[in-house]
């Protein structure tokens, strides 16, 4: 939703960052993979090559330097974990060291996280009715 706000090489961290967290339990599921895919697609960019033994968290979290930035890669990882329906212990105790990270309290992390919950509802809902096919109305 907000992705085509970031800087072009904010834009490929982001999909690094995407990739890692999606992976973090072991478990790249179907959603997590849709999700990653609407990312590219709104940044009109190609999917990366994600090997996990040359990620660096740290140097890419660096990569996002503005509040507004670090935000947005917030609202758009708490999509991504509320994806599957599961906010396991892996997935928070990351998204809280990313939080971290960039200075982001308790009480906002918290506002994140409802919102990533209810837009992957909303996301979900969208798919279906998409897929619905129109009945006759008499």
């Amino acid at each position: 939703m907000f992705l085509m706000d970031l800087k072009s090489h904010e834009k490929f961290a982001f999909l690094h960052l995407a990739h890692f967290l999606a992976r973090i339990d072991g478990y790249f599921s179907q959603s997590e993979q849709e999700i990653i895919h609407e990312y590219c697609v709104e940044m009109g960019i190609d999917d990366i090559f994600f090997d996990p033994s040359e990620f660096d968290l740290h140097k890419t979290l660096q990569q996002f330097k503005s509040f507004q930035s670090q935000h947005i890669v917030m609202m758009e990882l708490m999509l991504l974990i509320y994806s599957d329906s599961e906010f396991n212990e892996k997935e928070h105790q990351m998204i809280t060291e990313i939080a971290n990270f960039f200075g982001i309290d308790k009480a906002l992390l918290e506002r994140f996280a409802k919102w990533g919950e209810g837009a992957s509802r909303l996301f979900n809902q969208g798919k279906m009715l998409i897929q619905t096919p129109r009945t006759n109305c008499s």
